[in-house]
């Protein structure tokens, strides 16, 4: 008897859990303009020309492919980063400031790409480092 009441209290358990999480309001969906930046990150406008734009565009044509979306789905931003960049302090600053506003990191930090995802969306973070100068930048993208 104890047996049967204990399969059957596991069910219900289990669908009033299935029922809470079902339940639970959809995260709206943020904008690009809505992600945090870096502090002393200077925006790049659309047309300037990247530290290596061939690997922009292959990152680009990276997150259409692996997010099986057209490329017009996902919107990008780039800017330029702090000359002092410390790499570990950025990925913190990034860790805490969207998990803070409801993104889960989708992969273990790697030094040149990092995603989050909040819902549906995945952002993913690209740090570029122009090899004859040393300058950095930021490749931010998002589904639409």
């Amino acid at each position: 008897m104890q047996l049967r009441f204990t399969k059957i209290g596991l069910a219900l358990a289990l669908g009033a859990s299935l029922a809470l999480a079902a339940c639970q309001p959809a995260l709206p969906p943020v904008g690009i303009n809505d992600v945090p930046v870096y502090p002393g990150a200077v925006e790049l406008s659309a047309d300037a020309p990247s530290a290596d734009d061939v690997q922009v565009q292959e990152w680009l044509n990276r997150d259409a492919r692996d997010r099986r979306l057209p490329p017009e789905k996902i919107v990008s931003k780039r800017f330029h980063l702090p000359k002092d960049l410390n790499a570990s302090e950025f990925m913190s600053f990034y860790s805490r400031a969207l998990q803070a506003a409801g993104w889960q990191s989708r992969w273990g930090s790697v030094p040149t790409r990092q995603a989050f995802t909040r819902g549906a969306q995945t952002l993913v973070l690209y740090v570029l480092v122009d090899q004859t100068d040393g300058a950095t930048e930021l490749l931010m993208t998002l589904d639409r």
